[in-house]
């Protein structure tokens, strides 16, 4: 979704042209000016849902970032629309999940390409499930205690 300006074309040209402007829609946004200065565009369906999975994930941005200048005890799921499982993070890691998440945001406002979004977005979510429940919490952040490891032997 490069920042290239659509060129605008008129109604007459939809008319006339309809078939070429409605090919050209499917690889960039065509730009109708209408009568009374209003415009319409016309999008692929792919980059549709691209600008709606940017908004989305823009969105729980700007709600995490608000969140993350709350106290973490004093968080609920509530301040985090559209991703809950944002709650479970301590304020180290909710920093570096804003910081990968707009990496990723801006990666694929530029290219249109939502993969590296995705994967951000199921690690994290995956992390942040974990870490929400306090058993398998601990494991990764509890103490280490050396006698919950024992040597094994090799059979013989």
């Amino acid at each position: 979704m490069a920042n290239t300006e659509p060129a605008v074309h008129t109604l007459d040209e939809l008319q006339s042209n309809c078939r070429n402007l409605v090919h050209l829609a499917l690889d960039h946004p065509v730009l109708f000016s209408l009568d009374g200065g209003n415009h319409l565009v016309l999008l692929s369906e792919k980059q549709l849902r691209t600008t709606d999975e940017i908004i989305r994930w823009f969105r729980i941005h700007l709600h995490a970032s608000t969140a993350s200048r709350k106290p973490a005890s004093e968080r609920t799921s509530g301040d985090f629309p559209g991703a809950p499982w944002l709650v479970n993070l301590d304020d180290e890691d909710l920093t570096m999940f804003l910081n990968e998440l707009r990496s990723s945001l801006l990666f694929a406002a530029d290219s249109g390409q939502l993969e590296t979004l995705d994967r951000l977005a199921s690690a994290w979510e995956s992390t942040a499930i974990a870490l929400g429940d306090p058993e398998r919490r601990s494991v990764p952040l509890g103490r280490h205690r050396p006698d919950d490891f024992v040597e094994i032997q090799r059979p013989a």
